[in-house]
């Protein structure tokens, strides 16, 4: 394999795998295992020593549940646009309304920035895979697939730095402001989620992908050797000599 089609082999890959994580990280827009946050509050709660507060903060919405605290155990999920949503996150006199409004904004943005990048690495694969087949000269394919590239790799990090600036941001605010609200004693886990990793590691496979297929130039055609020259020069004269002799 030439060091052309080796460059085209790495970004095609490094592009699928780009596109798929950046796919299923928006399967965290539900508060569910693929959330892009997650939270956990430890609790005293007599006689339930492993009671906790569990939250899994997606694009959407979010869900929070007690576990193993017997009577208390709840679970529910809302959406962060509605009312339920601010209700929900009452604790004390402290509230969750900047977590509804900041979540809701930003989901929404990275749902259709990340919706656009799936699409634009789409197109994407299909100019790198012609780079990877065609050898002819290919200016145009060469422009359009590292620019798609460049495309998801941009709308990628602005994804990170939004849920990262904003919403997750917010929610670690309002973590520390209720858990030491009785009968929560601290939180135990507060940080980003399987949906920000894939993200992250989509836009680390992205940026690999562009500039390997920046650097693939089109394969040149083969060389003609000095020896081929002069063997060809021979044959020449004697086709010349052979129609000289027709014509005389």
């Amino acid at each position: 394999m030439s060091n052309q089609s080796a460059n085209h082999c790495c970004s095609f890959i490094s592009a699928l795998i780009a596109l798929i994580l950046a796919a299923v990280a928006l399967g965290g827009s539900k508060g569910n295992n693929v959330a892009w946050t997650y939270s956990k509050i430890r609790t005293d709660v007599p006689g339930y020593d492993n009671c906790v507060y569990d939250f899994s903060w997606g694009l959407y919405e979010f869900k929070v549940k007690a576990i193993d605290c017997g009577d208390f155990d709840f679970e529910t999920t809302e959406r962060y646009g509605s009312d339920e949503c601010k209700e929900a996150l009452v604790v004390g006199d402290k509230n969750g309304d900047s977590v509804c409004d900041k979540c809701r904004s930003s989901g929404t943005s990275i749902q259709s920035l990340q919706s656009i990048a799936c699409v634009v690495g789409i197109a994407t694969l299909i100019f790198v895979l012609l780079r990877w087949c065609d050898k002819a000269p290919d200016g145009c394919k060469r422009v359009f697939a590292t620019f798609g590239m460049t495309v998801v790799s941009v709308l990628l990090i602005i994804n990170i730095a939004t849920w990262a600036g904003d919403c997750h941001a917010e929610i670690s605010n309002y973590i520390d402001d209720i858990d030491n609200v009785p009968p929560r004693t601290g939180t135990d886990t507060n940080h980003i989620w399987v949906g920000m990793y894939l993200t992250i590691i989509a836009a680390m496979f992205s940026v690999t992908g562009t500039f390997t297929e920046c650097c693939a130039e089109s394969e040149d055609p083969p060389a003609v050797k000095p020896t081929d020259l002069e063997m060809e020069r021979p044959k020449a004269e004697e086709a010349k000599q052979e129609n000289n002799k027709v014509i005389i």
